[in-house]
């Protein structure tokens, strides 16, 4: 494994979230943020505390990756010895961004890339008279961003093997990340959560059902498969045939995207691991498996 090196702007949650993210998968990894030293040492602790109680590490492991950070509240200082990438989590002001940005740049040249955990900004806007536009670009977490291993990639003007890189960067730390090939509002995955929310709330305002009752439809209903498989790959599997077969089902006008849906799925089961199944057959297995975990957890078994 790539033994990458990543300097981390900021350390609230998100920062020394991901910081701890890099170093339990062996990144060489650099924490900078104007606070004290004293108190960025503390929030890196607070998060390997949270993942030793949640059992994703040992105590042993987690004291001894808190060692191996470099730790600096001089922006220079931290960028000193290169990194492969720069992770910017500071606080939502495109002038403090875009300042940060402008320092790295000046100071490592056009061989670092630069990712932003915003989720208000368009890469655009963070690109907008930098020296290197094309090495920034957005890489947004999902909270809690320590445990969640999605991170949404947008960059459409980004040279190809700039996306390709911070993939496997990401990959590398532990994380599934995906790309967003447009500058949408919400992005991927807030554009579909935001839809959920407000469509729960509009049906908690028409007296169809209480709070405690849409949210337990989607606990123990969609969101138990979605969890597992996605949205598109859940229905495709309750389809003989598959989601291309969708509007013959239903009786819908067929539409290009369900052909492009149902090739899409194909190619999804054929890349899976096949302990994860990957035929119809064995993925439905494997879903009901999981399902039955994830009863097990909720304490409804």
């Amino acid at each position: 494994m790539a033994n990458y090196k990543a300097v981390f702007i900021g350390t609230g949650m998100i920062g020394a979230g991901l910081g701890a993210n890099a170093l339990l998968h062996d990144f060489d990894v650099t924490l900078y943020d104007v606070v004290s030293e004293e108190q960025i040492r503390k929030n890196l602790k607070n998060i390997f505390d949270i993942l030793v109680e949640a059992g994703m590490t040992t105590q042993a492991i987690a004291d001894e990756k808190q060692k191996t950070v470099k730790i600096s509240t001089d922006l220079k200082e931290a960028l000193k010895g290169g990194a492969d990438i720069v992770q910017e989590a500071v606080p939502e002001r495109e002038d403090l961004k875009r300042s940060i940005f402008r320092t790295v740049q000046e100071i490592l040249g056009d061989k670092t890339i630069i990712v932003s955990t915003t989720s208000h900004y368009f890469p655009s806007i963070l690109q907008k008279d930098a020296l290197y536009p094309g090495n920034i670009l957005v890489a947004h977490p999902y909270n809690p961003s320590y445990i969640l291993p999605l991170i949404e990639i947008c960059g459409p003007e980004c040279p190809k093997d700039v996306i390709d890189k911070v993939v496997e960067v990401y990959t590398a730390m532990g994380k599934a990340p995906i790309v967003c090939r447009k500058e949408v509002d919400g992005f991927i995955v807030n554009n579909i959560s935001w839809k959920a929310l407000f469509t729960a709330m509009d049906i908690v305002e028409q007296g169809v059902c209480s709070v405690e009752d849409v949210d337990r439809a989607i606990m123990f209903g969609p969101g138990m498969r979605m969890a597992i498989l996605g949205q598109i790959m859940c229905i495709s599997l309750g389809i003989d045939g598959g989601i291309a077969k969708g509007p013959e089902k239903y009786g819908l006008p067929h539409k290009p995207i369900y052909d492009i849906a149902g090739k899409g799925v194909e190619e999804e089961i054929a890349n899976r691991d096949p302990e994860l199944g990957n035929t119809v057959e064995s993925l439905n297995k494997w879903r009901d498996k999981a399902l039955v975990e994830i009863l097990k957890i909720q304490k409804m078994l």
